[in-house]
């Protein structure tokens, strides 16, 4: 060895102490510390920002976009569990407990918030409460036009806009499902998340979100064209409607130039008046699809549609894999209004 052919010119006491020092240092240079240690470690605040931090969404329908902005192996969950409407949830203490350990809650303007985000922020202060969609209370029904707003129907009134949106308050919460909100919380979320995570791979993040909902838009936006017949004088206008349980699609609407006919009637169980309009504007406009979601009841949607003619078709809103499910509902809508069309021609 060499070590052996250093020392055997040195006097034996200094040559059996060499010899220790050089295979101490070996097995200490072997331990994953022990080069960490010699070197300018960083110091204990930067080790906690680069640490793994644990996000609680409301729902499920953030769960993409926000699995998206952080770091892999990042903890994201949904506060509202699978199968449930954020519409009806109800916290349960444990599911409040869960938020102790939690380093932010991504909000929606959903209506259960509204009551319980005072508890939870005194339940776990040290939570950073983002708030993804903050003006949607202040900017009115998404999907609902200048004319609705103005007319402010009561429950059991004969509007014509009552049809159109059907949500307490004369908002629509349901932000997400339209991909240009989406761009927004996206950009309000990565800037809160700087907070515990390098702004660096945050920002690199954020910018493949943001060119992922470009892309889904333009893919939406196509499908739906594909659908439409052209703006000549005497075209059918009927492809811009579409028909709708619980009216979370408003947002969807309005950015894509539809309109939401809803069920619903301002978020309480259809009569049997509100029931009957319903139908006359669906066999109006030739529609034979009425869109539910898996977690409200079906009974009066299957009513009206075997009323008008037409079939009950499921979409989720609150989808894990939410860009696929906006999708998949575009598709589900350029076949409707491509099949009106046919039969508008035909009828001529």
């Amino acid at each position: 060895m060499r070590i052996a052919r250093v020392t055997r010119f040195l006097p034996l006491r200094l040559a059996y102490g060499l010899r220790s020092v050089v295979w101490v240092f070996a097995i200490l240079s072997a331990h994953p510390s022990f080069g960490s240690s010699l070197t300018n470690a960083p110091p204990a605040a930067e080790k906690q920002e680069t640490a793994p931090v644990v996000v609680v969404v409301s729902h499920p329908g953030l769960l993409w976009l926000v699995r998206g902005l952080v770091p892999a192996g990042t903890q994201v969950t949904a506060f509202v569990p699978a199968g449930s409407a954020p519409e009806t949830f109800e916290p349960t203490p444990s599911s409040i407990a869960t938020l102790s350990k939690a380093d932010f809650f991504i909000a929606s303007a959903v209506p259960f918030e509204t009551a319980w985000l005072p508890r939870i922020k005194t339940t776990a202060p040290q939570l950073i409460v983002v708030e993804s969609f903050p003006s949607s209370e202040q900017n009115g029904l998404n999907g609902q036009t200048p004319q609705d707003q103005k007319e402010k129907p009561k429950k059991g009134s004969s509007s014509k806009a009552q049809l159109r949106h059907g949500h307490d308050h004369h908002h629509d919460p349901h932000l997400w499902l339209a991909p240009r909100e989406l761009r927004q919380a996206a950009v309000r979320i990565a800037a809160a998340l700087e907070q515990r995570i390098p702004a660096e791979g945050t920002r690199l993040r954020l910018g493949n979100v943001l060119e992922d909902l470009g892309a889904l838009e333009g893919e939406i936006s196509a499908e739906l064209s594909s659908g439409k017949s052209d703006d000549r004088a005497g075209a059918p206008k009927l492809q811009k409607s579409f028909f709708v349980f619980h009216p979370a699609w408003g947002a969807f609407a309005e950015q894509f130039g539809l309109e939401q006919h809803a069920l619903e009637d301002l978020g309480h169980s259809p009569g049997p008046a509100h029931m009957q309009r319903f139908v006359t504007k669906m066999k109006a406009d030739q529609s034979q699809v009425v869109f539910v979601q898996p977690q409200m009841s079906t009974r009066e949607a299957k009513v009206v549609a075997r009323l008008a003619g037409a079939e009950v078709v499921t979409v989720d809103p609150l989808a894990e894999d939410l860009p696929q499910e906006l999708r998949r509902m575009a598709r589900l809508l350029r076949d409707d209004f491509a099949s009106r069309e046919r039969r508008a021609t035909q009828s001529k």
